[in-house]
């Protein structure tokens, strides 16, 4: 059969002022059937959780086991996938499958979501986020639906290096019914597999700054592209890629071309540029440059070179070179003080600097000039920093007038130690490690200060990034004065001369005097590596910006947090590992949806919510006629059993409605599911009116087993057909020997079974259908509450009247082992008409 391929070509393109490439998507989607057979055989093969194979250079894959898919209800239903992206990949195949355990089982449709560097953000049914969340730091983010019946492959042209993340899951079902395990047939289950493959480049040389790299294209070889890189250290100002002396046509090979240098440049950060990406436009020149403002630190750039013209035969040769510019304060660390400690100020200078000290008063916030050492030659010392500080924020210059800002000038950059503090929340704080920090981060109205803190991989990602801050001097401050914040991963950000020209997704805004109504600022499952966050102070008026004249002294809270607000009055905080990644997520009630547990498009009304609890829990109440009936009639352990199921069962539908907890929910869970349980077993044994040795040891027998199978699955519905099924089959064998020794039916009085025995045979079978077959999450409240009723009732009309034979009475062991003394028992000891 031949195979249809349907191409679906997605671009996404991630333009910044400070970070620009794009990424481009094709998602291939192959449409052919897939036997059972074969599905089988690649399940086989898949087997191992993950591994790598490595065949000729330049190719690799990573394979991956089967894992089964969940419906989506948060994000601890997702099945991840974490993969390893080598570097100079050129091409990235992502082939995934979904299996199905049955060919019976229906098509059903799968949601995916990729994203390199961190995990995604999923938001299947388009709720809301908390406030001030920023999704827009989700780079790269593709979400796209794939069929059970299709395999799909997503083809990566030049992936950028380093981790990839994709999550799947099955999309909620329409149907609300509330199924039990083994009952309505077979539950369809659904698996998901998937490989990588990738093909690298090879030989991509590295540039310097120190040297020009000559480069030589040809049609006629074949050699009609190169690649180059080049890595960007931390606090690099400019970088600038040129090529020169573009020679083409006669100059160089006797060949006439029109284009005086038929070549395209592109370049881009952590992967190699794809020749989908536009090129840089250079008019046609022999000479071309591209220049990027604060660079990605820690980064390699990639250079791309193309022939722009193929269809005729044509060769160039040109001079590529790379060029770089450093901030100035790069090497300098300034250990803020305040200006009662200026005879303390310590600075760390560079092998070129030397320092002015200049005592000055107090109370006009103590001045240093720092300035580079004077060489042999005479010349004009030269102020650094070229802005003035005021109150222990560095330096300030002597002159009352600064100079003019240098094309190589950077924002002070203050690092931030962090501090784990294990499972608490936040379990990562940044502090700023000075000893008056609780004074505030000072921030002048002439330059901005920039603090950079490092998120470590794999545990920090699974969190929320939360920034809070304040105005510490708000009553020294005018009421027009606001601070900007600027939050960059990788690089500081862009400057347009000494202020921060930062994109409005990644910036905020608040006036020193309602900071709370701007914070906090959350970015959730961050990026690893460094982060940079800029502070700029700055007055505005009716007429517009005008100069501030005093400092701010911004006070900073940065840290990493499971949920957000523990996700809030309405759900719960959980965190989950899969592939070595620790992450959080919130589990929502009363019908409270989002991320954090925040829309309440669906949430449940107040009476709706007591109707429900209250119908759950006080349903239970029933149980204490047949508790009170057990203690007349001396069935004590019976009559435990039915107050554990009255204690347990309130307080556990109580927790589960998030109204009140008196311990954890899967202990009231478990003690719910086995008292009930014990209390179906205990009734049947009691009905069978058994001597009191084996009656005690089938109620130990039964705790152990019912222990058992609770823990083991409290869900399905072996758990309770089993204690049911022994306790009816040592009913029946009791009641059998005595119609077999009286030759007449047992128990002997028709009314007891018209009036009791059938009545409540009917009630119980009545709420076990209600159990199993009605129950929907709309009207879960009703029809659970009326098998808690039918289930008391029932056992209130079935337990037996109490024995003749008031004293307790213990039969030796051998009168135990003899058959006929356990016959007689059987038949003389019980009342005769029950």
């Amino acid at each position: 059969m031949s195979r249809a391929h349907c191409r679906l070509a997605a671009r996404s393109v991630y333009t910044r002022k400070q970070r620009r490439y794009t990424c481009e998507l094709s998602i291939l989607v192959t449409m052919s059937t897939q036997s059972l057979l074969s599905s089988l055989i690649r399940a086989t093969i898949l087997l191992p959780l993950f591994y790598v194979i490595n065949g000729q250079p330049g190719y690799g894959e990573q394979l991956f086991g089967t894992f089964r898919l969940k419906a989506y209800g948060s994000f601890g239903d997702v099945t991840l996938f974490h993969v390893v992206m080598p570097p100079h990949c050129t091409t990235a195949n992502w082939d995934i499958s979904v299996l199905k355990d049955t060919l019976e089982c229906p098509k059903t449709s799968v949601h995916l979501a990729l994203q390199p560097g961190s995990l995604p953000v999923t938001n299947p049914y388009n709720t809301s986020f908390p406030p001030h969340i920023n999704t827009q730091s989700q780079r790269n983010l593709n979400l796209f639906t794939m069929s059970s019946a299709q395999p799909v492959r997503i083809t990566f042209w030049t992936p950028t290096a380093g981790d990839w993340y994709l999550v799947a899951f099955l999309p909620r079902g329409d149907n609300n019914k509330i199924e039990q395990q083994g009952l309505g047939g077979h539950t369809c289950r659904y698996f998901i597999q998937m490989g990588v493959a990738y093909w690298q480049a090879e030989d991509i040389k590295s540039l310097s700054t120190q040297t020009r790299t000559t480069v030589e294209l040809a049609t006629e070889t074949n050699y009609t592209t190169a690649m180059y890189r080049f890595y960007v250290s931390p606090l690099t100002k400019y970088l600038t890629f040129s090529y020169q002396n573009c020679q083409v046509g006669s100059e160089f090979n006797q060949t006439e071309v029109s284009d005086p240098c038929p070549v395209a440049l592109r370049v881009g950060p952590g992967a190699l540029p794809s020749v989908r990406t536009p090129p840089v436009l250079c008019k046609s020149n022999t000479s071309c440059s591209v220049q990027f403002g604060e660079p990605l630190a820690d980064t390699w750039y990639y250079v791309r070179l193309d022939l722009s013209s193929l269809d005729e035969p044509t060769s160039a040769n040109l001079s590529l070179g790379v060029e770089t510019q450093k901030c100035m304060e790069e090497n300098i660390q300034v250990f803020p003080v305040s200006s009662e400690d200026m005879e303390l100020r310590t600075l760390v200078l560079n092998s070129n600097a030397s320092l002015i000290y200049s005592p000055v008063n107090p109370s006009d916030n103590g001045s240093a000039f720092l300035h580079p050492a004077l060489e042999e030659k005479e010349s004009e010392p030269e102020s650094y920093p070229p802005a003035s500080f005021t109150r222990g924020l560095y330096l300030s210059p002597l002159s009352p007038h600064p100079p003019p800002v240098l094309s190589n000038w950077c924002p002070p950059v203050l690092p931030l130690s962090s501090a784990q503090l294990g499972g608490a929340s936040p379990f990562k704080k940044f502090i700023w490690n000075t000893p008056n920090a609780t004074d505030g981060l000072p921030v002048s109205p002439d330059t901005p200060v920039v603090v950079k803190f490092e998120l470590d991989l794999p545990q920090d990602i699974g969190g929320n990034l939360v920034i809070k801050a304040d105005v510490a001097n708000k009553k020294d401050l005018p009421g027009q004065a606001f601070v900007t914040l600027c939050l960059r991963q990788g690089g500081i950000p862009p400057l347009n001369g000494t202020n921060i020209s930062c994109d409005p997704e990644d910036s905020l805004t608040f006036n020193s005097h309602s900071a709370d109504a701007a914070f906090p600022w959350i970015v959730p499952f961050p990026a690893p590596g460094v982060w940079y966050l800029s502070l700029e102070s700055w007055c505005k008026s009716g007429a517009g910006v005008v100069p501030c004249n005093d400092t701010a002294y911004v006070l900073l809270d940065i840290g990493l947090y499971g949920c957000i607000d523990n996700c809030g009055e309405y759900g719960s905080c959980h965190s989950a590992i899969d592939m070595g990644i620790l992450y959080y997520y919130c589990k929502c009630s009363r019908g409270y949806q989002g991320w954090g547990c925040t829309d309440d498009s669906e949430a449940w009304s107040q009476a709706y919510f007591l109707t429900r609890v209250l119908l759950l829990t006080l349903s239970n109440l029933f149980f204490i006629f047949p508790f009170i009936l057990a203690l007349v009639r001396r069935h004590f352990v019976p009559a435990i059993s039915f107050f554990c199921t009255l204690f347990f069962s309130s307080f556990y539908h109580s927790c589960d409605a998030d109204s009140l907890c008196i311990m954890s929910y899967n202990t009231l869970q478990f003690c719910d599911f086995f008292s009930a349980f014990m209390s179906f077993f205990l009734t049947l044994i009691a009905m069978a009116r058994l001597p009191v040795p084996l009656r005690h040891s089938l109620e130990i027998l039964g705790a152990f087993g019912l222990a058992l199978g609770t823990t083991y699955n409290r869900f399905s519905l072996w758990a309770a057909a089993v204690p049911v099924g022994v306790g009816m089959g040592v009913l029946l064998i009791s009641w059998a020997r005595r119609w077999y020794k009286r030759r007449r039916c047992y128990p002997t009085t028709k009314w007891r079974w018209l009036l009791f025995i059938l009545p409540g045979t009917a009630i119980i079978i009545t709420g076990l259908c209600l159990y199993a077959f009605l129950e929907t999450s709309d009207n879960y409240q009703y029809v659970h509450s009326a098998w808690h009723v039918a289930m008391a009732i029932g056992v209130l009309f079935l337990l037996p009247p109490r024995e003749r034979n008031d004293k307790q009475h213990y039969t030796h062991m051998s009168e135990l082992v003899d058959i006929n003394t356990l016959n007689s028992e059987l038949v003389v000891q019980d009342d005769p008409g029950y």
